[in-house]
């Protein structure tokens, strides 16, 4: 086969892929999701004490792990936010009201200022069971420390975070 008509049925493939994955990409809506965890320690020092020897026992610091976790979409999308995985465990979201941006934290920006409809998802204490799950969602889950479950045009879509960015930790008073 001459070498021209190689590279025009070559770029003829790539035309064709490149239109294919813009399709796929249009079927979905564009969102951002963000994901933040902070570390608090309380401020007061466990009391020592000491095993029959005499010597310290040390405990750890009661340390708990907060999480921000937000969505921003075009106002006119009508996203509705089912279900979120947090390092791989599985809660129901309650509720996901917009909030104005920028999110600011302390010193930290959460959600730079922007046109899009910003939206707190809060959900609730207790982790769903995750014995139910397809392969597909699993091994998303897995490869992700956040993963949401959001409903658009009947559909059922799913937006993932690699790595959930850790913010400065927070020393009790």
């Amino acid at each position: 086969m001459h070498p021209i008509i190689k590279r025009i049925k070559m770029k003829k493939g790539l035309l064709i892929t490149a239109l294919l994955f813009s399709l796929v990409m249009a079927g979905q809506p564009t969102l951002k999701l963000y994901g933040f965890s902070r570390v608090s320690t309380p401020g007061m020092v466990p009391a020592r004490e000491f095993d029959e020897n005499g010597r310290t026992i040390s405990k750890p610091a009661n340390e708990s792990v907060g999480y921000f976790i937000y969505l921003a979409a075009n106002a006119s999308l009508k996203i509705q936010p089912k279900e979120i995985w947090i390092m791989g465990k599985r809660y129901l979201i309650n509720s996901a009201p917009v909030i104005q941006s920028p999110v600011i934290a302390g010193r930290d920006t959460l959600v730079k200022a922007t046109s899009l409809k910003v939206q707190e998802l809060k959900w609730n204490n207790s982790p769903l069971n995750t014995t139910s799950l397809s392969k597909a969602v699993k091994k998303m889950t897995a490869a992700n420390e956040l993963v949401l479950k959001y409903q658009w045009k009947g559909k059922t879509w799913y937006k993932t975070v690699k790595k959930i960015k850790e913010l400065e930790p927070v020393f009790g008073e």
